[in-house]
């Protein structure tokens, strides 16, 4: 099967099951919902993170999304694929977008997503969801529940939040420094191809050190142009979220020399954990995109596609 092929059919697994979740949501059909996902779910936002266990909190959540469409008056919802690549042949990583409608308005600006699929006993299953929302403080509730736990136990072991804040700040401060210091091989070294951008309306993909490259150099050239000298990032929350999997939220300052050259902003990041036991980025909730929204380039503007619309 050509690279293409494979593009297609993975688009296609992921079409299927967004369709399908959409359509559940709308219908109130709690079961067949809770049936495209494995448990145990990751749910995040820019906010924070979640960990969905068991079927019964999964239908919960189900029924607090169904509260949140209806007291918005929520009738109609628009979802589109926009990337879904295979990584490996059982893991699909994709980003979509979504739009909420009462009637023909929107009810809330759309936002972008990202989700893995995994092929689990021959059915595909989302293992984790993360949404680049900004400002809806009602559906972040919805997301990630009341509380958030301090520290989550895999396989009797807890792994306590300074350990897990520590491995999220080093890698963190790796990727400033590569920007800072103009150094793309430090840059690719901590990422994970390819590496998945969710801006609040849209997505950029990396595929490789190409598409990377030329990301690099806008971000580059922004830091001139601002006149930035610093940006320093400091970790709000991270937690320990399944085997090789951490979810972090973190606050950048970009400063020119004493002043910030832009509003500081909250993003949040997932990090895997390769079999060479380094921690890369495999994602990144930016709220902000470049610094220069008219810079950002053709990687930097929604991917045209196709709009799927459903109905009450």
């Amino acid at each position: 099967m050509t690279t293409a092929e494979q593009n297609a059919e993975a688009f296609r697994i992921a079409k299927r099951i967004l369709d399908s979740t959409t359509a559940c949501f709308l219908s109130g059909d709690a079961e067949q919902f809770a049936d495209h996902f494995a448990l145990p779910q990751l749910l995040g936002t820019v906010e924070g993170s979640r960990l969905v266990r068991t079927r019964d909190d999964l239908i919960e959540t189900f029924g607090k999304a169904r509260e949140y469409f209806a007291n918005h008056s929520i009738v109609r919802i628009e979802r589109e694929v926009e990337t879904a690549l295979f990584d490996g042949p059982d893991l699909i990583r994709q980003s979509y977008l979504s739009r909420y409608l009462s009637g023909s308005d929107s009810v809330e600006q759309r936002f972008s997503s990202y989700s893995v699929l995994q092929r689990l006993g021959g059915q595909w299953k989302v293992v984790s969801n993360l949404l680049a929302m900004q400002d809806r403080p009602a559906h972040q509730q919805v997301i990630l529940g009341a509380k958030k736990p301090d520290a989550v136990t895999f396989d009797n072991t807890t792994k306590p939040p300074s350990h897990v804040a520590e491995i999220f700040q080093n890698l963190l401060d790796g990727l400033t420094e590569a920007y800072m210091e103009g150094d793309f091989d430090k840059l690719c070294a901590r990422v994970q191809f390819p590496l998945f951008m969710q801006m609040p309306e849209y997505s950029m993909v990396m595929p490789d050190r190409r598409a990377m490259r030329e990301d690099f150099e806008r971000y580059r050239s922004e830091i001139a142009m601002l006149g930035v000298t610093d940006i320093i990032r400091t970790v709000k929350s991270a937690d320990m979220l399944g085997d090789g999997c951490i979810h972090g939220v973190f606050r950048s300052y970009v400063l020119s020399d004493t002043v910030l050259a832009r509003p500081s902003y909250v993003s949040a990041m997932t990090l895997h954990q390769g079999d060479d036991k380094r921690w890369r980025a495999a994602t990144i909730l930016h709220p902000m995109g470049h610094f220069l929204r008219d810079h950002a380039g053709p990687t930097g503007r929604p991917r045209a596609g196709r709009t799927d619309k459903h109905d009450v």
